[in-house]
């Protein structure tokens, strides 16, 4: 109580120290029943995000079979149509129909971080970037950007295939977005190093720049610096959360109008 911890702060000893309270059989037994409490909330506690982890993952991935259906029944539509107001209309469905089912994808990876263990093979790091690149120059922002690749390969790489490929997705299409249409040369590069027991990236690009205010909050889930570009603000989370699943760190430097350079280390599972 109150009264007791006040008493036990103030009360003296013959040489004027703070008297030593021996605990009581009733307080032994007040803390023994307390243990299995807390050991049940925590289990109800477990329970309850894991159950909260499926249903947030069933119903994102039944929203997508309905949402591929509407992007069907657009496309019909755009195709038997050449009225351009109608095609306008039609574009500006698309967007929205993009974003939401990027959004519904990326709710998928972050339920699937936290419910899967890891899966872990050699990753061939070129021709994985390679095929990255690849997939993401159909983005309108990409045209124009000088992409370069260098990646030692010392020892081989292992660890899980999935999560490593949604790292690097979101920050090369994060570098592809948020990059400049002025500059003449406009590039991105991503520079590696393998050892025995660990992956060393820097992704490079000389884009807009997170302004200082913001480069700790990046990661933060749902933050977005900007309105005026698209995007969910769960990308750079999910890419923390996958990094630390993979044992490993990720780091920001950026300057405004100068560019933005992420260093990334993960555990190397060779062993």
């Amino acid at each position: 109580t109150k009264y007791s911890e006040a008493m036990k702060a103030n009360v003296l000893d013959e040489n004027g120290k703070p008297y030593q309270f021996v605990a009581t059989r009733f307080d032994k037994k007040k803390k023994k029943n307390a243990e299995p409490n807390l050991e049940r909330q925590n289990i109800e506690l477990l329970k309850t995000n894991k159950e909260l982890d499926r249903f947030v993952y069933s119903v994102s991935h039944d929203l997508r079979s309905p949402l591929t259906s509407i992007q069907g029944l657009v496309s019909i539509i755009e195709e038997e149509t050449q009225e351009p107001e109608t095609l306008e209309h039609v574009r500006m469905i698309k967007t929205s129909i993009n974003r939401l089912d990027e959004f519904i994808r990326k709710i998928l990876t972050y339920s699937q971080n936290n419910r899967t263990d890891l899966e872990l093979e050699t990753i061939p790091l070129k021709k994985s970037f390679d095929s990255i690149i690849n997939s993401l120059q159909n983005m309108e922002q990409a045209k124009g950007i000088h992409f370069e690749i260098e990646i030692q390969e010392k020892f081989a790489f292992y660890t899980d295939k999935l999560r490593f490929n949604t790292i690097m997705e979101n920050l090369i299409s994060n570098a592809i977005k948020y990059h400049k249409f002025v500059d003449s040369v406009r590039f991105i590069k991503v520079n590696g190093v393998v050892d025995q027991e660990k992956l060393e990236l820097t992704i490079t690009d000389n884009g807009i720049g997170i302004p200082s205010e913001f480069q700790d909050k990046i990661f933060d889930m749902f933050f977005r610096i900007s309105n005026n570009i698209e995007g969910s603000g769960i990308g750079l989370y999910i890419v923390k959360e996958t990094v630390e699943k993979l044992e490993g760190s990720i780091q920001v430097r950026s300057k405004i109008n100068s560019g933005t350079s992420f260093h990334i280390v993960l555990k190397n599972f060779m062993s």
